[in-house]
């Protein structure tokens, strides 16, 4: 779940990957992904002038090896993607996408017999790039502002295919965990509510990832090493995707 680093105080980020790693995940990308693919990632977001590692806070909060998702579109002869990031909504080459603090990423796609939905979704995200949509620093699913996971959800949802329920920040399994310093930190500084149901990139139980119209294309792949040709094509088991730690 991609919290906003810049509502608690400030915010720092990775930086990006060598030249020829982004051209070679442009290239796997063009002979690989499809209009409608979802890509899940961990990144590398930082706040409190750096010394919090932000995505490791909500991959822990909701257990699962994620903090961001993306919608790929097919455009203009290239593979982009679609985001919400705290400057708002992005549109970016899916090679400068992963050089762009991910660490890591996994990608899943509609199965086939719901690819109808795939263009209704995107011409959503087209909407919010082209009205210049802004990102949500309070999480609420009752405002005009979206994140990254909601603006997903709701570009299906808008084509009539919901992925995901809504889970409330307090009952998200790692949210006992955390420290009262911490909870203290999300409640004073910022207006985030924890009985505020969120949209989440999930895991094999919950949230986007947990799709059962969802078929795994790559499985989590270190972003620094973009997969051989042989493992890319690879046949993948339809439904039995379930993500592994990577870092």
């Amino acid at each position: 779940m991609a919290w906003d680093p810049a509502a608690l105080v400030a915010g720092t980020f990775g930086g990006t990957a060598h030249p020829a790693t982004e051209r070679a995940w442009d290239r796997w990308a063009a002979d690989h992904l499809q209009n409608g693919d979802i890509a899940f990632v961990f990144g590398d977001g930082y706040f409190l002038l750096g010394l919090v590692n932000f995505s490791k806070l909500s991959t822990e909060l909701t257990q699962s090896d994620f903090s961001h998702v993306a919608l790929i579109a097919r455009e203009d002869g290239q593979v982009v993607v679609y985001e919400m990031v705290m400057d708002g909504v992005r549109r970016k080459p899916f090679g400068q996408f992963m050089g762009d603090s991910v660490r890591s990423v996994a990608v899943k796609r509609l199965r086939p017999e719901y690819q109808g939905h795939v263009e209704a979704a995107l011409a959503f995200c087209r909407h919010v790039y082209a009205t210049h949509g802004r990102f949500d620093r309070d999480f609420r699913l009752d405002n005009d502002r979206l994140y990254c996971s909601e603006m997903v959800e709701m570009a299906y949802r808008s084509a009539g295919l919901p992925l995901s329920e809504p889970v409330p920040i307090n009952q998200l399994p790692g949210y006992g965990r955390i420290g009262d310093a911490t909870k203290h930190l999300l409640t004073s500084v910022t207006r985030i509510r924890p009985d505020e149901p969120v949209y989440l990139p999930g895991n094999e139980r919950f949230g986007i990832w947990s799709c059962p119209y969802l078929d795994v294309v790559l499985e989590p792949t270190a972003a620094s090493s973009p997969p051989s040709q042989e493992v890319a094509d690879r046949p993948q088991t339809p439904g039995t995707g379930v993500p592994s730690a990577v870092f």
